[in-house]
Formats: C-alpha cells, structure tokens, sequence
C-alpha cells in the first residue's frame, strides 16, 4: 500500500496571529514517527507536512493525487481538527477509495464524538499510534477485517466502534527514528521559534513520552500520565544522525520535563562532550527539577536555554491549579540557570479558574522582579482530555467550540473576570517585560550575532508592537 501522512493546513497566521514571523515552521514529530514506522514495515510513504510548508487544500491535494495513496494518515490537534476534516473530505471527493485515518490529541481526547462530528474520517487512531498503525495498515494491505485492531475508532454497521485500549510501548528504544530523510527541503525549510534557536538549521526531538504531574490544563490523552524514557544512547543517536548526515547545528528537545530523570540526562550530556558533538541545545524543564551540577555539565555539552512552565505569579492559582511547584522553587531554578549561564524562558498562562485582577498582579510582578530571558503568555484554553475541560462550564464561561481553540483566542473566562481584563494582563505583562532597556539591548545583541534572525525579528516587529499597544 501506499500511505500519504498530512499535517493540516493550519498556517502561522492562524496558529500566531500578528506575530506569524516569530511562530515555527517545525513538521510535526508525531507525523516524522508514524511515517517511520509505516516505512519500516515496507509501506511507500509521503510526509505533506502542510503547516510547515504553507500549502493550502488545494496544493496539499494536487500532491495526493500524484502520489495515489491507499490511506491518508492525518495527525491534528484540537484547533486544526476542522481544517484535518475538510482535507479529508476533499480527498475522499478527490477519490471515496482512500481510506482516511485521523490520529493525534483531539481525537484521542475525545473518540466516539470526532467521529460523529466529522463523517469524512474513516477509523481514528487512538492514544500512542505507532503499534496500532502498524497492525491496522498490515491488516488493510491484506484486506483483513479492522475489529480485532486495539487502539482504533472505527464505523461499524450504524454506531461507532470503539475499540479496547492499546498498551503503551515498553521500550521506546525499539522505534526507528523520525523520518527525517521523507521531508522535503529538511532541515534548511524548517525554522523553530524566534527565541527557540542560537544557530541554524535546526530540528526537534522527543526524548521521552508522558508526564507524572496532574496539572488541570494539561491533556495526557495520547502519552498517558507515567513518563516513558528514550535511551542515552538512542537520543545521542538521534542527535549524532541529525548533525551529521543533515548538518543540523541546533536541537529542540521537545519533552515535557527533560530533567525528571536526571541520571539519564548526565549520560546524554556524557556522551555529547564525549563525542564532541557540535550542537547547541535547549529543553523544557520543572523548576523543582534544576540542579547546580547537572545544570551546569548540560551548558557544557551545548545546553544554552531552559524553559520552565510557572504559570502563575500566585501560589494559591499555582495550588488550585494542581501544578505541585512552588515560587520559591521558580525563583531558585532561575537563580541557578543564571549561575551556571543557561538562558531561561517562563510560560505563563492568564485565566485560571481561580485568577482575578490581584492574582494577575502578582503574576505581573514575579514577572517583572525574574531574571528570564524570554517569556510567553498565553490565554487558559480547556482543551479536551484535561480535567478543566470537564468543569470549565461551572467554573466560569467557556466557548466549547473546537476551531477556537488556539492560545490566541480566549475561549474561557472564569467568574470574576472579564474578556477585556485579560487582553488588558497580557499586554502589559509583555510590555512591562520586552520594553525594558536590558531585554531590548540582549535582542539586540542575538540578532546581531544571527543574522536569520535579524531577518525575522524585522518582520515581526511591527505585529510585536501592535500587540503591545
């Protein structure tokens, strides 16, 4: 068989609106794996990664009818999950043979109601998809029946078929590595965020799935809530290919906590300076996570910047939040970073249940009295899958409406507050951070020492401003 694996067409403008020339063009890591997988068990293969590369329905179309593919395979998120049914429904008009295969977060959220809603998707991939992709392709290929395959939503005579649940993968180790070699232009095509990178081209990675923490806005319906590791020597692997065969000088360990397993980090970092492996290097991590020692051998092996997910300013949001983290463990995470040199970035998010204009105040103050290096704030979205989206209707109001669902909309207030106090929060945490003379003066002096950057920073600083305002 042949399989066509699609990202939707959801382009930077509608993923980051003015600020579209600081957003990311990276192709989708899930889309790189389920391909990889696919291509091991002798399928011929095609990775459209539609967002990264800007093409529209119409283009990303043209191509699957070159290819004349058995399956098209689309990964989607919750707020690109129209823009993955429209193509597929194009598609199925472009020929009704085509067996279309939807897999991703929203899909794994919430199953029995993506398939009702979006007739144009044949069978979904549910939870971790490459075991499950690789019995159902096999059982397509020799037209065998669907129903035994665990891990799938399909449509059987009249319902919707839901199938038992699939056992996560054991040992990650035994997965072949993302795909890279299928994507058009990589890596030169493909850019990270503006503050993601210190040198170009770049790629990103996972060394891990899942997460142990039970924060309320965060979804584990793909990876599950027990945290799985890649190996040392699999990541080193990973990282040596990239920069080697692909001239990759820049990696984005893509984790949702690198550090949880410090022991395996040191190991990765070993074998970085080991090797001499030239790269450079950032990684998510938990503030209650950063140590002196192990931050400071991670700069060694390349580690330039660090991005802690606080959140909050206030301890009591932090709490209700369930995030299990301190602000003294934020404050201390960021005093040793800078110790040991590593640039840190702070997330925050504006909108919890329990934030009101003091709480907000106190975020925009911790803010302010940081040593981060960069922040980003984005607007509480009750995404499906997490335990906000189950209470967000009793907890303030809440726009349930899937397409609306980017960081850049606000799709829910909670009680107390308005939608004009959060757009109000959000430009001034940002002014009260950007507009500052030492912020300024180190932009200024990371476009002078990256020229691509300087390419985009010019771009968008005009959106920047306007967002300011």
């Amino acid at each position: 068989m042949k399989i066509a694996f699609v990202s939707p067409p959801l382009g930077l403008a509608q993923r980051y609106g003015r600020l579209a020339p600081l957003g990311s063009s990276m192709p989708s890591i899930a889309l790189l794996s389920l391909a990889a997988v696919a291509k091991k068990e002798g399928f011929e293969v095609l990775i459209i990664p539609a967002d990264s590369m800007g093409l529209d329905r119409e283009r990303i179309t043209e191509r699957i009818s070159q290819f004349q593919p058995d399956c098209l395979a689309i990964t989607s998120t919750t707020p690109a999950i129209y823009e993955a049914h429209r193509l597929a429904e194009r598609v199925k008009r472009l020929n009704n043979k085509i067996t279309t295969l939807i897999g991703g977060h929203h899909i794994s959220a919430l199953p029995r109601e993506t398939m009702r809603h979006f007739p144009g998707f044949d069978i979904g991939i549910v939870n971790e998809g490459e075991l499950t992709l690789s019995e159902l392709l096999g059982r397509l290929d020799r037209k065998e029946p669907i129903e035994p395959v665990k891990g799938i939503v399909f449509r059987g005579d009249g319902e919707i078929v839901l199938n038992d649940t699939r056992e996560f993968i054991v040992d990650l180790d035994t997965l072949p590595y993302p795909a890279w070699e299928l994507l058009e232009g990589f890596p030169s095509s493909y850019y990270p965020p503006f503050f993601r990178f210190k040198r170009m081209p770049a790629a990103a990675i996972v060394t891990s799935r899942g997460c142990p923490q039970q924060c309320i806005f965060c979804s584990k319906a793909v990876f599950g809530n027990h945290i799985r590791f890649f190996g040392a020597e699999y990541v080193f692997g990973m990282m040596e290919l990239l920069r080697n065969r692909y001239g990759v000088k820049e990696i984005l360990i893509e984790d949702d906590t690198f550090l949880v397993k410090k022991e395996r980090a040191r190991d990765i970092c070993a074998l970085i300076l080991k090797n001499r492996l030239d790269i450079s290097w950032s990684c998510l991590a938990r503030v209650d996570d950063a140590e002196e020692d192990i931050l400071r051998l991670m700069k060694r092996s390349g580690c330039w910047q660090i991005g802690f997910g606080i959140e909050s300013g206030s301890q009591e949001v932090l709490d209700l939040a369930k995030k299990n983290i301190n602000l003294a463990d934020a404050r201390r995470a960021m005093e040793i970073a800078r110790k040991t040199g590593i640039s840190t970035k702070g997330f925050f998010i504006l909108g919890f249940p329990n934030d009101t204009p003091a709480t907000l105040e106190d975020t925009a103050g911790f803010i302010r009295e940081s040593s981060l290096s960069d922040i980003s704030v984005s607007f509480m979205t009750p995404m499906p899958g997490t335990e906000l989206y189950s209470r967000a209707g009793e907890l303030g109001r809440f726009d349930d409406n899937w397409e609306k669902m980017s960081l850049l909309n606000i799709v829910f207030i909670p009680k107390g507050l308005s939608r004009e106090q959060l757009k109000k929060y959000s430009r001034l945490l940002v002014r009260r951070f950007y507009l500052r003379p030492k912020v300024i003066f180190a932009y200024i002096l990371r476009v002078i020492l990256n020229p691509f950057a300087c390419v985009r920073a010019v771009r968008g600083l005009w959106g920047f401003l306007r967002e300011c305002r």
